[in-house]
């Protein structure tokens, strides 16, 4: 599974603790469960404190500078199949607005109470994935510490008066299209012509939302179904391929290696030993 769970104090030898910096493939999530830390992230320099949660995307240069004596971390890290599979689309915009602008999100009460303990229940049962049933509550789990994440971004980016702004109704109105078209539809113009813009308009008031451009939010819709068709079914490539509406499989296969840096055909292959989880994961719209 392309999913990842360890700490500084029941896993003293990993080795996200002492790495100056270190640039990972994965996703990675800081929660802090006592004492407190600095992280250089990028060219930034942030304090994670108790209760606090810090995510840094994939590729980003990071490490820890300094620490106090009683700092403990658990550390979580994915990759974008399970990114792709817990999120839904609004869901991934506040995440990407939480890794971009390196966002501290901090719990208190409760809040902190909860998050902590289903950060130990995952961890419980981390070591036998194996078990199909512990696998799905191991990410069953994980995807709510992400919505409470998204929901504490959520308040802090998109107050009331930007939901009423032009450009976030541009974003509802091009993901209302791309739910209805992207199997068939995979070009910016097409929505663009649907919203009355340029392509590169579009993109451009995409970006401000979400951080991504019109192109990029088609390829993700496209790769969720292609990675749920892929993993469980028994579909050849060649048809999910057509179904998808790419006019040839070395088309499709360029695509796939493009965003999950593999072919279809390996992706299958490596992912015949995994418990399916499409329909469990089907995202819902916030």
């Amino acid at each position: 599974m392309d999913f990842h769970i360890s700490d500084n104090y029941t896993y003293p030898d990993n080795p996200y603790l002492e790495i100056k910096n270190y640039k990972s493939q994965y996703i990675v999530v800081l929660h802090c469960v006592d004492g407190a830390a600095v992280y250089k992230v990028g060219k930034k320099t942030y304090e994670l404190e108790k209760n606090s949660f810090i995510a840094i995307e994939a590729g980003t240069e990071f490490g820890r500078i300094s620490s106090t004596a009683d700092y403990k971390v658990n550390i979580l890290r994915f990759g974008k199949e399970v990114y792709l599979r817990l999120t839904d689309e609004m869901s991934r915009v506040l995440l990407g607005h939480f890794m971009k602008e390196q966002v501290i999100f901090k719990t208190e009460g409760i809040k902190a109470e909860l998050s902590l303990n289903i950060v130990n229940y995952i961890k419980m049962l981390y070591p036998d994935l194996n078990n199909g049933y512990n696998s799905l509550i191991c990410l069953g789990y994980f995807r709510i510490l992400l919505l409470e994440v998204c929901n504490g971004v959520l308040r802090s980016y998109f107050p009331a008066n930007e939901k009423q702004s032009p450009a976030y109704g541009t974003w509802l109105s091009f993901k209302d299209l791309l739910k209805q078209y992207y199997k068939s539809e995979h070009s910016v113009q097409f929505y663009a012509d649907k919203l009355n813009t340029s392509p590169k308009q579009l993109s451009r008031t995409i970006k401000k939302i979400t951080l991504k451009t019109a192109g990029d939010w088609i390829d993700e819709f496209i790769a969720r179904d292609a990675i749920s068709m892929l993993r469980d079914t028994s579909q050849p490539i060649k048809q999910i391929c057509y179904e998808l509406n790419f006019c040839s499989p070395s088309h499709f296969g360029s695509f796939f290696k493009k965003v999950m840096k593999c072919s279809p055909s390996q992706y299958r292959k490596n992912s015949d030993k995994i418990v399916k989880m499409s329909e469990y994961y089907e995202g819902e719209s916030f």
